[in-house]
């Protein structure tokens, strides 16, 4: 117990690698979801895989602003089986601010694309937006992992569509 007490204590005691490290990253997620629709009894779940790429600025060595396209094959559908869930991508811009050393939280706002198989309608494209926080903690320069919630709102066909996702992030800064 004493050595993990250390070690941690020297990670937090640690420079901040990335604080002043602007640049592109590339990294991959691992999310669950849940799918609320406004006008309906039916709701949705699953999981999905993904990759993101973007670009962090470095304000000063503390604050950054990021922006960053994703994508993700999902695997989930309705609890009544009528909309089998595909995949989805995006555009956000976010800002954030390193709280402990390494450590950063954020939050960040943008669009994105929902697509899905309904057995009654066919194939289905559904736009819109995205607002998220997150945390995350720069283990190296280069290495960093992460935490993302967000919520995906859709003016659908049958009302709103809400969807709660939560991702578990690695990312490579280059």
């Amino acid at each position: 117990m004493s050595k993990l007490v250390f070690l941690m204590s020297v990670t937090l005691a640690s420079p901040a690698w990335s604080q002043d490290h602007s640049g592109f990253y590339l990294g991959g997620d691992v999310s669950v979801f849940e799918t609320r629709y406004e006008n309906l009894t039916i709701e949705g779940d699953g999981t999905a895989l993904g990759i993101h790429a973007g670009y962090r600025y470095v304000i000063d060595s503390s604050v950054f602003i990021e922006g960053e396209g994703f994508a993700a094959i999902i695997n989930g559908g309705t609890n009544d089986g009528s909309i089998d869930f595909e995949n989805y991508y995006g555009l956000t811009i976010g800002a954030g601010a390193y709280l402990l050393n390494n450590f950063y939280g954020l939050f960040f706002a943008g669009i994105a694309n929902i697509n899905s198989e309904d057995v009654d309608f066919g194939s289905r494209k559904d736009d819109g937006i995205i607002l998220g926080l997150g945390v995350g903690y720069d283990i190296t320069p280069e290495h960093s992992v992460g935490l993302r919630c967000s919520i995906i709102s859709v003016d659908g066909t049958f009302g709103y569509i809400d969807t709660d996702v939560f991702a578990i992030r690695y990312s490579y800064h280059f």
